[in-house]
């Protein structure tokens, strides 16, 4: 069916009625809604600017803070170091007691160990590393005068056959030989030992200076304290300080009895008891072994008394087989006395037993109190000799001396006299 003209007419007067004021709401709504966009961006644009400046800004006042930080830091670590440093010379100085291969070793220990601890560490760790610099310092400097020390006492160290001198070591160390290989070591260019120190926990914490006490079946250094190492040297030392006490023991005892007369008794007891405390409180080694008060020892005089020269392998129990094996002229004799060789070595196990401390205290004690009884004996045989010639006794005649030995036969030959009663009951 053909349109409508008049419909076709009202529907296009409509729209173009219509049509403009749509279009133009439109537009401006669009227009609008670019204007509210264009806002928007610039809006957030000036916040990201914004907050791009306050970071920019803080970042600055941050780095400013750290750079004022870092430098107090770098001037605090210098303090400590110019500290550090300040203390430790005094503990490594050249001071030419110390060769250069442990002084590398005492300087190395020094800046790998305490020094990190005290730079890096907080106010208890400083402390700490303090403490163990002062430590450390105590025992370099105590190991430098223990060298010194003992280098001088190995160098003039007695020797069978020599002369005698105090300043060096005992003649015992010769009989030693670990602790003569330990002190002899001591005085070489490397002796200084460096041990970790551990706490609690198996952490190190520091180090420990000493020095190296021989070497382990490896090959190892065995480290050593210096308390350690001045006790071994202690030990072998000349007592000294005994031999003045048992000399004025003997000349108070000589002048007592320079003063007495002849009817004086010598106190035994009295002189026994000091020479107890003498020997109680010496250097046994050295009262053994070195001629204190006289030109023979204690060693000497017990290995040339005698008192072996009857022994006999069987008497000691040693089995034939043994004995020939030790049977020094090879005659097969078990019987045969000891060879000086084995008489030796006997002395010589007797003087270093453990097991016969008390046996030894007591030998040394009797032959030191005889030493001062003799000293006491010259003088007081002095009053003797003086008061037998002022009161001579009158010689007896033949005769007398004749009645004298008649008599004791008499009385030897009523004591012989026993009834049947009496023998059978011994």
């Amino acid at each position: 069916m053909a349109a409508d003209s008049t419909l076709v007419q009202g529907a296009y007067r409509a729209h173009k009625y219509y049509g403009k004021p749509v279009d133009d709401a439109r537009d401006k709504l669009f227009k609008n809604l670019r204007e509210v966009g264009e806002n928007l961006d610039t809006k957030k644009e000036r916040e990201e600017l914004a907050a791009q400046e306050a970071a920019q800004a803080q970042q600055k006042l941050e780095k400013k803070q750290q750079d004022a930080l870092d430098k107090e830091a770098a001037k605090q670590r210098g303090l400590k170091e110019k500290n550090w440093n300040k203390n430790a010379s005094k503990l490594i100085a050249a001071d030419g007691s110390m060769s250069s291969p442990d002084y590398g070793m005492a300087t190395d220990a020094v800046a790998n160990y305490l020094k990190p601890m005290y730079l890096n560490g907080d106010s208890t760790e400083q402390n700490m590393a303090m403490n163990d610099l002062s430590l450390a310092a105590k025992q370099i400097n105590g190991i430098k005068e223990y060298r010194l020390d003992n280098a001088s006492f190995f160098a003039n160290a007695n020797k069978p056959g020599e002369t005698f001198s105090e300043d060096g070591y005992s003649l015992a160390l010769q009989d030693d030989e670990s602790a003569l290989d330990i002190l002899g070591g001591h005085t070489g260019d490397s002796a200084l030992s460096i041990n970790p120190s551990m706490n609690e926990e198996g952490s190190a914490t520091g180090v420990e200076f000493g020095i190296i006490g021989g070497y382990d079946e490896e090959g190892n250094p065995v480290h050593m304290s210096l308390d350690e190492a001045d006790g071994i040297s202690e030990k072998f030392k000349v007592d000294v300080a005994s031999k003045a006490n048992i000399l004025s023991l003997q000349n108070e005892m000589a002048s007592k009895a320079e003063e007495g007369t002849h009817e004086d008794n010598f106190d035994s007891k009295g002189v026994r008891d000091r020479v107890t405390e003498i020997v109680r409180n010496g250097k046994q080694l050295s009262l053994m072994y070195d001629p204190l008060i006289k030109s023979t020892s204690f060693k000497d005089d017990l290995y040339s008394s005698g008192m072996l020269n009857g022994v006999t392998y069987e008497s000691l129990g040693i089995s034939p087989e043994i004995a020939f094996e030790m049977d020094k002229n090879q005659d097969g004799l078990a019987n045969d006395t000891l060879t000086p060789q084995d008489q030796n070595a006997i002395v010589k196990m007797f003087i270093q037993s453990p097991n016969l401390q008390k046996e030894r205290d007591e030998m040394l004690v009797e032959y030191y109190t005889q030493a001062v009884k003799q000293a006491w004996q010259t003088k007081h045989q002095e009053h003797v000799d003086i008061y037998r010639r002022n009161n001579p006794v009158t010689p007896l005649s033949e005769q007398q001396l004749r009645e004298i030995v008649d008599q004791g036969k008499k009385r030897d030959l009523e004591n012989m006299e026993i009834t049947p009663n009496q023998e059978f009951a011994q």
